[in-house]
């Protein structure tokens, strides 16, 4: 409201900043013409339009103990390409998690990805036709199933021997 707030500016022409701080002859900021704010590196903030927030610089740093909140149901990355980097040598590098209930959860120290937990035991499907691969050092444990069924439904198995041994292959029932 005009008359309310403790200084107005009105520039009358469109050429110019509307107001400029500097520091001992350093520029600093200025709010520009058209309302974006220009910062001391020429990074411009700017809400062009409604629901948008634009900042011109390619990296968004939050320092300390911060945390982004995004108050948004998804996330929209199809105009970019996207490369997601993780802290390197740490238990909890990344978790997707409900409470304390992990979904998933990567640790960069043990090179381990863990799907789940003991608590909320979750289903994980893979969908589609494509093929689920488990490549490793020859000779090593591939696969491991300490609990449970392995269940093959509407499908085949095909075991391949590489590595010549005698037993490439058993079945065990400790029963």
């Amino acid at each position: 409201q005009v008359g309310k707030a403790l200084a107005v500016l009105n520039d009358t022409d469109s050429d110019q900043d509307i107001f400029v701080a500097s520091s001992a002859g350093t520029f600093r900021f200025a709010v520009e013409n058209d309302g974006d704010l220009r910062l001391r590196n020429a990074a411009l903030i700017s809400n062009a339009s409604d629901g948008t927030l634009s900042l011109s610089e390619p990296t968004i740093q939050l320092v300390g103990s911060t945390a982004l909140d995004v108050d948004a149901p998804s996330f929209n990355l199809a105009t970019q390409a996207t490369d997601i980097e993780l802290i390197n040598t740490n238990a909890s590098a990344l978790t997707i998690s409900e409470s304390t209930n992990n979904y998933l959860a990567i640790d960069t120290s043990g090179e381990i990805m863990s799907f789940g937990n003991a608590t909320t035991n979750p289903t994980f499907n893979f969908l589609g036709t494509g093929a689920v691969s488990i490549a490793g050092a020859e000779g090593s444990t591939k696969l491991t199933l300490t609990a449970g069924d392995a269940v093959i439904s509407d499908g085949s198995l095909a075991v391949t021997d590489d590595d010549d041994a005698a037993t490439s292959f058993s079945v065990v029932n400790n029963a």
